[in-house]
């Protein structure tokens, strides 16, 4: 651009260029809904803002700008989204864990330690103490892909 006698420290965008921009990265974080493109939409929107109340902003101050506000506004945002949250092990469509807990009948009985249940559309090994067949048994843990299981006593 020097060559055309036009130097980089002079141009710059006008403030409905900054709010067109922040409108479309407004519409990309619709379309892709991960957070990112909304911090960098409000910096743009911010950026336009101030340049309706300073026109004689330059290109390189609203780069700048720009930049500094997405960072800020990522982690801002960041722990905004994120307060409140503990930071355990989520845990996620694991059938096993979510089985522990829960009572059900066996459908063959223990013997050596091992018998079978019906839950949850399956068959799973069940590991305890020998116990009958059709003896109601509570579900205490997980091994592997077999579950720990208890005799629960319906007499309460």
């Amino acid at each position: 651009m020097e060559s055309l006698g036009i130097s980089i420290i002079d141009v710059s965008l006008k403030y409905w260029q900054w709010l067109a921009f922040a409108l479309i990265l407004g519409i990309v974080e619709v379309l892709t809904m991960t957070t990112y493109f909304l911090w960098a939409a409000i910096a743009a929107l911010i950026v336009g803002v101030l340049l309706w109340f300073a026109p004689e902003m330059t290109l390189v101050w609203q780069l700048i700008l720009f930049g500094v506000l997405t960072v800020v506004n990522i982690i801002l945002g960041h722990n905004f989204l994120n307060r409140g949250k503990t930071h355990k092990k989520e845990i996620v469509n694991q059938r096993m864990s979510e089985m522990v807990g829960q009572k059900v009948k066996l459908t063959e009985a223990i013997v050596g330690g091992r018998g079978k249940i019906y839950l949850s559309g399956a068959y799973w090994v069940a590991e305890g103490p020998d116990l009958p067949k059709d003896e109601w048994v509570l579900i205490t843990a997980t091994n592997g892909l077999n579950v720990v299981v208890e005799k629960y006593n319906t007499e309460l």
